[in-house]
Order: structure tokens, then C-alpha cells, then sequence
């Protein structure tokens, strides 16, 4: 999976799934051109991704089950909203604390790997 032309990033490439659908990443890790890391969730049943910058300890964090996925993203400052059309890809970038949080998976909701 690739997520192409994302503002201020450029290409996402994938990097480890952690749960998916029919073969569709919805919750995974992922890098850029750089090798940044990203985490991202995917809203099922939308072309909607939430992608925020993580480091390496904040995903050890959540693959040891200690932060939720909406802890995980709740703790950047910035977040990607990117939805994907047919023809493009619309990326707004914004404040953590200006998305609506109803929108991110619920508290309760951890990895299992």
C-alpha cells in the first residue's frame, strides 16, 4: 500500500499492518521517502486515514498494549487527515486538538499482536 502525495510528507509506504480487513490496512505503521515513521488508522468503510508522526518508543509503547490507538494519536501534536478520491489525495494537516476525537477508534481499544 501506498498513500501518494501527501502534503508536508510526500509518499507513505507501508510498514507493518497490525489489524486489517479482506487484506485492507486499517490500523498500521508506515514511512516516508526519509524513513520517518508514521502510525495510522483508517476509518472502515471510508477512504479516510488519520496519520500521525510516532517514534520508535511510542510504538513500543502501543504494541505492549500500554496506550490505546486513540492514545497513540491523541498523543501528537499534529495530525494528517488525508482522504483519497479516485483521481487525488486531499491532505489537511491539523492540530491534534482540532479534530473530533468521535472520529478516532474508542478508548478501549488496544493491539493485539
Amino acid at each position: 500500500m501506498i498513500i501518494k502525495n501527501v502534503k508536508s510528507i510526500g509518499n507513505l509506504y507501508l510498514d507493518s499492518v497490525f489489524f486489517e480487513i479482506e487484506s485492507e490496512p486499517l490500523v498500521f505503521s508506515c514511512n516516508d521517502e526519509r524513513n520517518n515513521l508514521y502510525f495510522g488508522h483508517k476509518k472502515s468503510n471510508e477512504n479516510r486515514f488519520f496519520i500521525v508522526p510516532i517514534d520508535k518508543q511510542k510504538l513500543k509503547l502501543l504494541k505492549e498494549r500500554k496506550n490505546s490507538i486513540k492514545e497513540t494519536i491523541l498523543s501528537s501534536s499534529m495530525i494528517f487527515d488525508i482522504r483519497i478520491t479516485k483521481d487525488n489525495t486531499f491532505t489537511k494537516l491539523k492540530r491534534i486538538h482540532d479534530i473530533n476525537v468521535s472520529e478516532l477508534p474508542p478508548d478501549y481499544l488496544y493491539l493485539r499482536i
